[in-house]
């Protein structure tokens, strides 16, 4: 089901609170118009020069982690697949980097909603405008490691924080291929 159709099935069947249907028809509103204002060629030009970071330690990294170091994450389609679910190795220790800001973000998964696969793009898609040219780098953060604390049934979406940051992508992150 698309934005689009989510937001119709809301309208039609909701069944909740008109206040709350409000919130969550706006949330798919405001996603939808994320989604629409980049092209896939504007998108993969913003993943060249923003790459996803992920925490842990040299042995294994993964989005639950809160304490560990932060690291520059495996590389993965930037749309059809998630750096956070199959590459738990990370590429090589992130340094330098300057927290520029973090904002709540909204992310499909794959086929069933315990598995968190939050992707590239929607890191890109739903960063503030203003912040694009500045950052270099993103990192999710999930507020609990049960899938059910952040799982939106309404949304249809998994709930995160994301982390973005300033500063410079080594040259042997930076030379990675983008693919779709």
């Amino acid at each position: 089901m698309d934005i689009k159709e989510q937001i119709a099935f809301q309208r039609e069947r909701a069944n909740m609170p008109q206040k709350q249907l409000q919130q969550t028809i706006a949330v798919l509103e405001k996603l939808y118009e994320q989604e629409q204002a980049l092209s896939q060629t504007e998108v993969m030009a913003y993943a060249a020069k923003i790459r996803p970071l992920i925490r842990g330690s040299e042995q294994n990294v993964d989005i639950f982690s809160k304490d560990g170091e932060l690291f520059w994450a495996q590389n993965a389609p930037i749309h059809t697949e998630s750096f956070s679910y199959s590459y738990n190795k990370p590429l090589q220790k992130a340094e330098g980097l300057t927290e520029i800001g973090r904002i709540t973000t909204y992310h499909r998964y794959g086929g069933y909603y315990a598995f968190l696969r939050p992707s590239v793009d929607e890191a890109i898609y739903q960063c503030p405008k203003e912040w694009r040219d500045k950052i270099c780098a993103f990192e999710y953060h999930a507020a609990s490691d049960r899938l059910a604390d952040i799982y939106d049934s309404k949304l249809d979406r998994h709930v995160l924080t994301t982390i973005y940051y300033a500063g410079k992508i080594p040259a042997s992150v930076a030379a990675l291929p983008i693919k779709w």
